[in-house]
């Protein structure tokens, strides 16, 4: 994969990877980059994940990132994208994990990427206004 220095790269990124849209089961999927845009070249997953954040889930999923990340390098960034089955229109679900993963981040001084959806028929960034809107 080309390093990743732009939102359009990571999210042709995400489009490559993901392949054909269409999910059967809620994922949060999310990859380390190296402070150049490089990839660590593993694509992991959570599975069975809950259609709304319930207490403390983002908390521990950017708590387990932090620790990953200072565990390898200090200059790791962190790109999250949230799959799920069903239509384009963004749900009140999605942004809770969006805003609730962002706020995080910023909370525990994680360095991660704007968040992505993921659906059957789209893939795209969750944008600045939705979040703060949400």
């Amino acid at each position: 994969m080309p390093p990743i220095h732009t939102q359009v790269d990571l999210c042709q990124t995400w489009r490559a990877l993901m392949g054909k849209l269409g999910f059967g089961h809620r994922y949060l999927w999310f990859l380390f980059l190296e402070e150049d845009g490089r990839l660590i070249p593993q694509v992991n997953q959570v599975e069975a994940v809950p259609a709304a954040p319930k207490p403390g889930d983002c908390a521990g999923a950017i708590g387990f990132f932090r620790r990953v990340m200072n565990d390898m390098d200090d200059g790791l960034s962190v790109a999250v994208l949230w799959s799920r089955p069903g239509g384009a229109a963004t749900t009140p679900d999605d942004l809770r994990w969006a805003k609730g993963l962002t706020e995080e981040a910023r909370r525990q001084g994680v360095r991660m990427w704007p968040v992505h959806l993921a659906n059957d028929y789209d893939l795209r960034v969750f944008t600045p206004d939705e979040l703060l809107a949400a």
